[in-house]
């Protein structure tokens, strides 16, 4: 059985970022909007949700892990959270990170 934590911390590079601790971005394969990706039984799981379930405990259902830093490859597990989707939308919002003004 592959050590899932190994493979996640082994493609993951330290990068200054806007929080006060830096970014562990991943390295590996990402998908279009950029956000980390492992395939696990056939099938892509975010790298960022990995990391949380990790460090952090399961995500409860309806729950997204969304990034304090806002930068998708990121995989620390202190720049994530747990938030609904609402909740995403009111964070990008909040950070001026709408596209469609």
């Amino acid at each position: 059985m592959v050590d899932i934590k190994a493979k996640l911390l082994s493609k993951i590079e330290i990068a200054p970022g806007p929080l006060p601790t830096d970014c562990w971005l991943w390295i590996g394969a990402r998908n279009n909007y950029d956000y980390g990706y492992i395939t696990l039984n056939g099938w892509p799981e975010g790298t960022h949700r990995l990391s949380w379930q990790l460090h952090c405990g399961p995500i409860p259902d309806g729950m997204w892990v969304l990034h304090k830093c806002d930068r998708p490859p990121c995989c620390r597990p202190d720049h994530l959270f747990l938030g609904t989707q609402l909740d995403n939308v009111a964070d990008m919002l909040a950070k001026g990170r709408n596209q469609w003004r």
